[in-house]
């Protein structure tokens, strides 16, 4: 694509050019602005009065009618309702909060007046193109809001969520994250939830979460029409939240799907005893939801099993599942770990990225790359704190062709500390011929996390090894990530180290990032 020419103006009265700015083409001038709204803060390009579009079509009358007329500009909308909760104020007597609720509730006013009528603009100026939308919206009530100030803002609230919904014609890719209070979540859930799949005929993506503020979950705003918009015509990815239903009244055009995230569904009924654990997705359950999508091509899962387990019987009854195009499968953090035989029911003749996001049972672990590790490119591991040397030579050993390798250990025994990166380490010539064994020989990128300290040594061992080899099939590492808990300051320029050790380091990254200080996933 040849860049638009400059547009040829000429000189003003006086003899003088105007400056270069003023000199661009129309095209380009909206190239430029949508390049900077790309690497614009993501804080910075929420809708508000100073957002950098706004304040672009107030720089000249040339430039404003060039952006209004350029409608891709404005097709992506973000909208986070504003907070109740003003920055605290302490009493250096009392320590308590000191809240001045008129001035609040003015602050509060004037921010959600004007809210709709950005939506609108955004929309409009959107023209007939497809639009990205992102709204969170928080309840309307706090501490430091009373009854009568959720009276004025409310309506601004159903303001908004009108303006959105009546454009729902153009949603493409729509995130619609709302907690509130009743009977304010009824209100909400009732608009969106009014919408049928008809009224979405260009969504490709949803991610929808209706919930109670004061929480409760989403039991009462599940999508109950057989016809609403997850049903929509050209729908490929759907996000659903941990929801309280049966995943099959949960109404979605699931052969349609190529990307799904299911943060779990509990099966709880109305007549479980209090303190009964709630009745979860069995195995059973999951291999009829994937059963349902068969042509993922991506899938995150948050395992939450069943109460009570799969019996024998029905184990010995389930039958394969077959998903030809999944590509990634992903088991998000936060639900128990995967059940090392449902490996054995899957047939994933394309899959390419594994990723665990929680602690997996070294069994279970095992299993999965025994069964699926000879075709991996990408893999994501967490290691507990009783692994062994033994587990991870034989984990890494089933990873033949694994390019990309993120792994975040817990505290390791004595003896143990980096253990991932030194069983990474080949023993080579000096003329950089491996000797014995190369595990994962195609390894171009890693990133290794642990809370206790990662000695530079062992990175520099690593990092050389496989920069040095001039062994067939091993490939020559290019990027190195580390993180630990215990580093307070890098103690040398690990480049500058490893060409002193006659290392290339031509087209390598490496960084040792300090203080890790949370859970490494």
């Amino acid at each position: 694509m040849s860049i638009p020419s400059l547009r040829q103006e000429s000189a003003t009265d006086n003899g003088v050019q105007p400056p270069p700015i003023h000199r661009l083409s129309d095209d380009l001038l909206a190239s430029i602005v949508s390049e900077v709204l790309k690497v614009t803060n993501t804080a910075e390009l929420l809708i508000s009065p100073t957002h950098p579009l706004i304040n672009a079509t107030h720089v000249s009358h040339s430039w404003r009618r060039v952006l209004l007329d350029s409608a891709l500009l404005w097709t992506d909308i973000r909208i986070v309702t504003p907070s109740p909760v003003p920055p605290p104020q302490h009493d250096p007597k009392e320590g308590d909060c000191v809240v001045d609720v008129e001035v609040l509730r003015s602050q509060w006013t004037r921010q959600m007046k004007v809210l709709p009528e950005l939506v609108t603009t955004w929309i409009n100026r959107s023209s007939t193109c497809p639009i990205s939308l992102f709204l969170n919206m928080h309840a309307p009530l706090s501490r430091y809001a009373s009854p009568e100030t959720r009276e004025i803002i409310w309506p601004y609230y159903v303001s908004t969520l009108s303006a959105i919904c009546n454009a729902s014609s153009k949603w493409k890719d729509v995130t619609l994250h709302i907690s509130l209070d009743s009977p304010d979540l009824s209100q909400a859930a009732s608009l969106i939830h009014g919408l049928q799949s008809s009224d979405v005929p260009l969504l490709e993506a949803l991610s929808m979460r209706l919930s109670s503020a004061s929480g409760g979950g989403d039991t009462r705003h599940i999508p109950t029409s057989a016809n609403g918009i997850q049903m929509g015509s050209a729908l490929l990815s759907l996000r659903i939240p941990y929801t309280e239903c049966r995943w099959e009244d949960y109404h979605a055009n699931w052969s349609a799907l190529t990307s799904l995230e299911v943060l779990g569904f509990t099966l709880e009924t109305s007549g479980t005893a209090p303190g009964t654990p709630a009745k979860r997705m069995g195995l059973l359950e999951v291999l009829a939801l994937l059963r349902a999508c068969p042509n993922l091509v991506k899938l995150s899962m948050q395992i939450n099993r069943r109460h009570p387990v799969d019996t024998e019987e029905e184990l010995s009854a389930a039958q394969p599942v077959e998903l030809p195009r999944l590509r990634t499968l992903v088991f998000s953090m936060g639900g128990l770990p995967p059940w090392a035989h449902l490996a054995c029911y899957l047939v994933l003749p394309a899959l390419r990225e594994l990723q665990f996001h929680s602690d997996v049972d070294m069994y279970a672990l095992k299993h999965w790359v025994s069964v699926f590790g000879k075709g991996l490119t990408s893999v994501r591991l967490v290691l507990g704190r009783d692994v062994s040397t033994e587990d991870v030579e034989e984990i890494l050993d089933r990873l033949p062709n694994v390019r990309s390798l993120r792994c975040m250990t817990e505290s390791c025994a004595v003896g143990t500390d980096a253990l991932v990166l030194r069983t990474l380490t080949p023993k080579y010539t000096p003329g950089g011929y491996v000797v014995g064994t190369c595990r994962c020989p195609k390894l171009e990128n890693i990133l290794y996390a642990q809370r206790d300290q990662i000695p530079e040594s062992t990175i520099l061992d690593f990092v050389e090894s496989r920069r040095n080899v001039a062994s067939s099939g091993v490939a020559m590492l290019e990027e190195v990530y580390t993180w630990s808990g215990q580093t307070d300051a890098l103690t040398s320029d690990l480049e500058a180290e490893l060409r002193k050790r006659g290392v290339n380091t031509g087209g390598l990254s490496i960084t040792m990032a300090p203080h890790l200080r949370n859970r490494l996933y």
